[in-house]
């Protein structure tokens, strides 16, 4: 009997061979591109990305080849490679999520959080836009900038884009994520305080959606320059017209007449109107004797108050698990080339890899405590190790893998705190790959 994740499996692979069906779309010459017969299809290029661990290029193709003596030289993949757009994992990825048919809403509301990770690389000055030098070093390092929307319910990512390092801005990404897909409909997006601004409030509300982002303190955000309470706690709404350049009304009226700076993106004035009216709540909350937290919010004060605000910005936290898991569990530290292609290209097949592993797991059954009562997860860190290894087929069981992700169980530890490290790891070297 098939198993879920013997299921998830076939849709994934079903996925992809529909994928090289039209792959045509997803090259760079369409008209000569994989037109012949080759040892290196479309469809396999993709499923080397999906395969790629933290081996040499050589070690990894002798294990995608099943030690096959035809197995196909580091030079052949990389020109096969060459003509694969990294686009084509974004439409993977959202072909794989629309036949998985899950829903995981929260008050009739899809919740997702944006954010962006920088990943690492071997460095490669050829790549100006993604390299940047050391602090008192002539070397450097490069990086590229991962814009992610996440499904907080359903852990799984749901659009994905990339910045060269330079190019990082990640309120661009967030308008370039929410202008990929007509309808944002009943979603609300939760981001932390980078993606505090007008313009990112008026996008998703343009789109039919809500948002819930935690604001800046001091001077510099926006609730500074708003007529608030000064109470350690409040909920108040409030309206304003967003004004392209000073008026009579910004200078007579200035906390509800605000200008919008030429230096600040705005991309909602129109010709004939150059004033923008905006409602939204900001919510002030105490979370220590110590610390203090502003939120701002389109949600509605009857539905949501200020501790179910706290409860979903709680979840925001989803996000930074998955980039982690990204990093460290799928090995994304571990990039096989200095091209920013190759490497949006394999981060891309990560990703489409990390939400078939979340889909395992969710479909897992398993005791929910231990024999001393407390509740348990199953540890997705090692679910990762163990689903990758199930889609290289490493591990065929009839069964499926479900019984080894049973005994691999954590407990669940709710309000564990701790200091964020802000150091960041370097990427591994090639040299220092497993042979």
């Amino acid at each position: 009997m098939s198993t879920n994740s013997v299921f998830l499996k076939k849709i994934l692979d079903s996925c992809i061979h529909d994928l090289a069906a039209s792959f045509r779309c997803f090259v760079r010459n369409p008209d000569t591109d994989f037109s012949r017969s080759r040892k290196i299809s479309f469809e396999e290029v993709i499923r080397f990305c999906l395969s790629l661990q933290a081996g040499s290029l050589e070690a990894e193709l002798l294990s995608f080849s099943g030690y096959s003596p035809s197995v196909p030289s580091s030079s052949a993949m990389i020109q096969a490679r060459q003509k694969v757009l990294p686009e084509c994992f974004v439409s993977l990825l959202r072909q794989f999520n629309s036949r998985l048919g899950l829903d995981g809403r929260f008050c009739g509301m899809r919740v997702l959080a944006v954010d962006g990770s920088y990943f690492l690389y071997p460095e490669n000055r050829k790549e100006p836009l993604c390299w940047t030098r050391n602090p008192h070093t002539e070397s450097g390092k490069n990086s590229v900038l991962l814009n992610a929307v996440y499904d907080l319910r359903l852990g799984i990512f749901e659009e994905f884009c990339f910045q060269e390092h330079h190019n990082a801005n990640e309120n661009k990404g967030f308008a370039e994520l929410l202008s990929r897909r007509p309808d944002w409909n009943r979603c609300l997006f939760v981001a932390d305080r980078g993606y505090e601004s007008f313009n990112t409030f008026a996008a998703v509300r343009e789109k039919n959606a809500d948002f819930l982002i935690r604001g800046k303190g001091g001077k510099t955000g926006i609730q500074a320059g708003l007529k608030l309470p000064g109470r350690e706690e409040f909920d108040e709404t409030v309206s304003i017209v967003l004004c392209g350049k000073h008026t009579g009304n910004t200078k007579k009226y200035p906390e509800k007449y605000k200008r919008i700076r030429t230096e600040s993106a705005f991309d909602f004035f129109r010709e004939d109107c150059r004033e923008y009216r905006m409602t939204f709540r900001v919510v002030k909350l105490k979370v220590n004797e110590n610390l203090t937290e502003i939120l701002f919010t389109s949600l509605p004060r009857e539905t949501f108050p200020p501790s179910r605000l706290r409860e979903l910005y709680h979840m925001r936290w989803g996000i930074e698990t998955a980039f982690h898991q990204l990093k460290y569990a799928l090995g994304a530290l571990a990039l096989h080339s200095v091209k920013y292609d190759f490497v949006i290209q394999e981060i891309g097949a990560k990703i489409v890899l990390f939400n078939l592993g979340q889909a395992v797991v969710a479909g897992t059954e398993f005791p929910p405590k231990s024999r001393n009562g407390k509740a348990r997860k199953i540890n997705v860190t090692r679910a990762m190790e163990i689903i990758r290894a199930f889609w290289h087929g490493i591990t065929q069981r009839p069964e499926g893998i479900e019984k080894l992700l049973r005994k691999y169980l954590v407990p669940v530890r709710k309000g564990r705190q701790c200091c964020r490290k802000n150091t960041q790891k370097k990427a591994v070297p090639f040299n220092h790959r497993l042979p």
